[in-house]
């Protein structure tokens, strides 16, 4: 990560600024990441047929109310250095009240566009009342010291009313300017600035937000979103706020900004907002998902958990605060001594897209826990005698649900070739590899008394021969720690059948129950 860092930007000072750009509402990137409600609705709605893509397009007679919107809360729309999130949030209400009308909407749809074409959802986010979301993380009195240490004021500024009733003179004069602008930014080749909400890339569109539909893991972020934020009263807009709060924080932790990031090769030819949508929609490097569906199984996560985003304490609040924790490390250690807060915390976020990445555990973390979520390598570091201690440790990542069986129904996985990655490594010469042989031929006994196969006799059986003559081969004879060579003579097939204990319910001469057979050959 730190040769990537050099490589993509040059260093810490680079990737400080380029936050900057995703983070401020007067810079290029912030659109990135925020939450297009118009087109999220069109996405997770059940009813794909509500209205067309191509009616979140801005057109002529839109840039009318938006002159009037600049006026009326003293937002230049103009000048060298537009506010991003305020041109966000008044062409979506623009374009909801544009859209009410005609459509004529009922049900949770038309909750949506009239929530959206409110007055007030310009000049506050989301339309809610003030809130300390607004304030610099070290002015809180809320005693959480552990925050993200990013700005995340852009997307929760309010933009207070300046001028009531701006005068029609003033408004079309302002709309005459802001059309030549417009039609200046359509014939380029780069989305123009107004275009932005239908046109420009997107984390939660992808680079085209007018293909967004074909996209599994879109359609699944905003149908999962949408679940989240549902409750008996309609949408919880708070929820709403928080989750893509939640989500924006996660992508601009380094370990994942890092790994969006394009080669300098790359950027002389496009834009940085196209390459940083596609690369969130690519295959992470070794793997089959993307960072996009991870986030849609974090976002199914928090669908699946009880209770509410803004109740503290329940489980889908938990699972939205380990966004904002700045105390986690690449690789974590649970052991006896931490607490059970330290734990939970360190497992949650194991089980997220975000940190730790490497978990080690002693034995506290061997059962009772799903780390399957995000997780399909398993080291075990110490051994024990009992196969069974070895599999209940393995059963924390091998669950349904999880990671290998999610890329494994990819359609364009690798099926059966993806497996759970378990490694038990020992040091040959030792008392670790007494143990190994042991365990390995107890696994292996009850692996062919169950009805399985004989498995190879060891893996380091493979590949000695030739290694002789290797200078340095930790396996060549009288190295330190070479390992003992144990041969095990191989049982005749006839007696490993006979070995097998018959878990079947029924026999394959006429279909009679074993027991049944027993009990007629007795009497």
């Amino acid at each position: 990560m730190d040769a990537r860092r050099r490589r993509c930007l040059g260093g810490e000072a680079a990737l400080k600024a380029l936050r900057g750009r995703l983070t401020g509402r007067d810079r290029d990137l912030i659109g990135l990441g925020l939450d297009r409600v118009l087109w999220s609705a069109l996405l997770a709605a059940r009813d794909r047929a509500l209205f067309l893509a191509s009616a979140l397009e801005l057109q002529e007679g839109d840039l009318l109310e938006l002159a009037r919107l600049s006026l009326r809360h003293g937002i230049d729309l103009v000048g060298e250095r537009i506010d991003r999130v305020f041109l966000h949030r008044a062409t979506e209400n623009v374009l909801a009240r544009r859209l009410l009308t005609p459509l004529r909407p009922s049900g949770e749809l038309a909750e949506i566009l009239q929530r959206v074409a409110e007055p007030g959802w310009v000049e506050r986010p989301y339309g809610l009342g003030t809130d300390r979301a607004d304030e610099p993380a070290e002015e809180r009195e809320d005693g959480e010291e552990e925050k993200a240490t990013f700005d995340e004021r852009g997307p929760n500024i309010t933009f207070p009313v300046r001028n009531e009733r701006p005068d029609d003179t003033s408004v079309g004069e302002l709309a005459q300017r802001l059309t030549e602008r417009w039609q200046r930014g359509g014939g380029s080749a780069e989305v123009g600035l107004f275009d932005g909400y239908a046109r420009a890339p997107s984390l939660w569109l992808g680079a085209s937000p007018a293909t967004a539909q074909r996209v599994p893991a879109v359609r699944a972020i905003h149908e999962h979103a949408a679940e989240v934020c549902r409750d008996k009263s309609g949408i919880d807009w708070e929820a709403r706020r928080q989750l893509f709060q939640a989500l924006r924080r996660a992508c601009l932790r380094e370990s994942v900004l890092l790994r969006l990031l394009p080669g300098k090769a790359e950027r002389e030819e496009r834009q940085w907002g196209e390459l940083l949508a596609e690369s969130f929609f690519s295959p992470l490097r070794g793997q089959i998902e993307s960072m996009a569906d991870r986030m849609a199984v974090f976002l199914e996560d928090i669908r699946s958990a009880s209770g509410s985003v803004t109740t503290p304490g329940d489980p889908r609040h938990t699972l939205i605060e380990a966004t904002r924790l700045k105390d986690q490390q690449f690789v974590a250690l649970v052991s006896g001594g931490k607490d059970d807060r330290s734990r939970e915390r360190v497992f949650a976020g194991f089980n997220t897209p975000l940190l730790p990445e490497v978990l080690v555990c002693t034995s506290v973390g061997q059962e009772g826990i799903d780390l399957h979520r995000h997780c399909r390598h398993v080291v075990h570091y110490d051994l024990a005698w009992n196969p069974a201690v070895l599999e209940q440790r393995t059963g924390r990542a091998d669950r349904i649900g999880s990671k290998t069986f999610r890329e494994r129904d990819r359609p364009n996985g690798a099926g059966d070739q993806t497996f759970l990655e378990i490694g038990v490594p020992f040091l040959a010469g030792t008392y670790d590899e007494r143990m190994y042989e042991e365990l390995r031929l107890r696994a292996q006994t009850f692996e062919v008394l169950t009805g399985g196969e004989v498995a190879a006799e060891s893996s380091n059986a493979a590949g000695k021969e030739g290694a002789d003559n290797r200078e340095g081969d930790d396996e060549a004879p009288g190295a330190e720690g070479a390992p003992v060579e144990l041969k095990l003579v191989a049982l005749p097939d006839g007696m490993l059948d006979e070995l097998r204990v018959q878990l079947h319910v029924w026999s394959e001469e006429g279909a009679v129950p074993l027991s049944v057979r027993a009990a007629l050959a007795e009497s």
